[in-house]
């Protein structure tokens, strides 16, 4: 069994293709240690969004959250720039 190939991808890039894609929002370690335990058993080839601690680009963040197929958000982590927007893209389908 071959495991997939996972490509990272933090702002300002964009990656556009059919891979199934995530964005993690101001992921903590314990959430990213979570992550990659769930990624470590995919054979599917993913992309992986990163808005991690030092990211200040809204603009960035709401077009990805848009592009991706599911979004995390770690809202503890927030800082009060991100939680302004944490309402709307909560209302969002794919994001968790």
């Amino acid at each position: 069994m071959n495991l997939g190939k996972i490509t990272v991808i933090t702002p300002p890039d964009k990656l556009f293709n059919l891979n199934l894609s995530y964005l993690l929002v101001k992921p903590s370690n314990t959430v990213k240690q979570q992550f990659q335990t769930i990624l470590s058993k995919s054979i599917d080839d993913l992309n992986i969004f990163i808005y991690d601690e030092e990211e200040t680009d809204i603009s960035w963040l709401l077009s990805v959250a848009q592009q991706v197929d599911v979004v995390i958000i770690d809202i503890d982590h927030c800082d009060p720039t991100t939680k302004s927007f944490v309402t709307f893209m909560l209302a969002q389908p794919n994001v968790h």
